[in-house]
């Protein structure tokens, strides 16, 4: 891993946390969360269906790699 990947991981690692924590006490109050990834998606209508959208995507790509190997093996079941 480069220097300015560490960097910034170590900057944002408290408002990762944060958020990871506020989103296990909103699932452990009974709300629907939706993982969302994208600028794109209308937020109002998950709001509207009261669910809590959440940003799944981050700076070090490690969220893609685990969801696109599930989705490859999911594709090839198919």
């Amino acid at each position: 891993m480069d220097i300015k990947l560490q960097c910034q991981l170590g900057e944002f690692k408290d408002m990762r946390h944060n958020a990871f924590i506020k989103a296990l006490e909103l699932k452990s109050e009974g709300k629907h969360i939706a993982g969302i990834y994208g600028v794109n998606i209308p937020r109002e209508i998950l709001w509207a269906m009261d669910i809590v959208p959440i940003n799944i995507f981050g700076i070090d790509g490690s969220n893609i790699e685990a969801p696109e190997k599930h989705m490859i093996k999911k594709a090839a079941h198919c």
